[in-house]
């Protein structure tokens, strides 16, 4: 008899925890571990941040906000180079510079800047008079260099002007003119010509750009008060003759070498004004002047 007392007392335990235990299980549902409960991380603050998912549009909207300001300097830069190329044009038509050059291929100096002018093409009927010469040879020999040199620096310079005249052609005639095809084609072809300068010496040279019809002379149009060259004694109507003993033939030459050695060396700028030389020392770096170029016989 008490056996069986206990069989029942045990058996009715066993059901009170049994119904408990499935209570639990349906209201919380099955246990999970800390193992493998899933945790969610919250803010220092312990508030959840609202633009947390918007942080990545963010930094791309700012990424190519800086890629079109920068894609905007690069556009303003070669804008004012076009400029001040434009400005040299006109500059240079105004004083009529060397008429009987074909200007649709002529240089300004060293910087293979293209001056396009169709009016002045010499082998336009009536452009110019019969007796105008593409390259003044003669100017070569005023200068002293030998004849044989004479015929060779010539025939570089002319065998330089057809080949830009049949790339001319070919473009227009196929539609890549102005394209940046073009623009290496012909820069490979000025490069002929501007190797010239290093087989010459400074007067051969300077003798050369004025009878291929190009700039040989950089003159200061106006000077900054309180610039380096205001400071030095620099004014305007000054011809710049030479920066740091290196002479100067364009205004690209003077900006390559006020870019070039340290910065703040002094460095001494040759000038000539009223016919004389004269000499004035600045700091290595911009001279706060602004440029115009002119061809003159030397």
């Amino acid at each position: 008899m008490n056996y069986k007392l206990l069989t029942i007392v045990g058996l009715v335990g066993m059901g009170v925890v049994v119904g408990a235990t499935l209570d639990s299980f349906t209201k919380t549902g099955p246990a999970v571990s800390d193992e493998t409960r899933p945790v969610k991380s919250a803010p220092e603050d312990g508030l959840s941040n609202p633009f947390s998912s918007v942080s990545g549009t963010s930094d791309n909207k700012l990424a190519q906000l800086e890629q079109t300001i920068h894609s905007l300097q690069v556009t303003i830069e070669a804008e004012t180079q076009k400029r001040q190329q434009l400005e040299q044009k006109v500059a240079m038509l105004e004083k009529g510079i060397k008429p009987g050059i074909d200007r649709s291929a002529q240089k300004t100096g060293d910087d293979n800047q293209e001056l396009n002018s169709a009016a002045s093409n010499p082998h336009q009927p009536g452009a110019f008079s019969q007796n105008a010469n593409w390259f003044n040879e003669q100017a070569l020999l005023d200068a002293g260099i030998d004849q044989a040199k004479v015929s060779y620096i010539k025939n570089v310079f002319e065998q330089a002007e057809m080949d830009k005249l049949y790339v001319r052609d070919q473009a227009t005639r196929e539609g890549w003119m102005g394209s940046e095809r073009f623009n290496n084609a012909m820069k490979e072809i000025s490069d002929r010509t501007t190797a010239l300068r290093a087989q010459l010496n400074d007067d051969e040279y300077d003798a050369y750009l004025y009878a291929a019809g190009r700039s040989n002379r950089v003159i200061v149009e106006s000077v900054l008060t309180n610039s380096p060259a205001g400071n030095a004694g620099i004014q305007a109507g000054d011809t710049i003759l030479s920066y740091d003993n290196k002479r100067i033939y364009s205004w690209n030459d003077l900006t390559s070498a006020t870019s070039a050695g340290a910065a703040n060396s002094t460095v001494a700028v040759t000038i000539v004004r009223d016919n004389q030389q004269q000499q004035f020392y600045v700091p290595r770096g911009p001279l706060g002047i602004r440029l115009t170029t002119d061809s003159i016989a030397p």
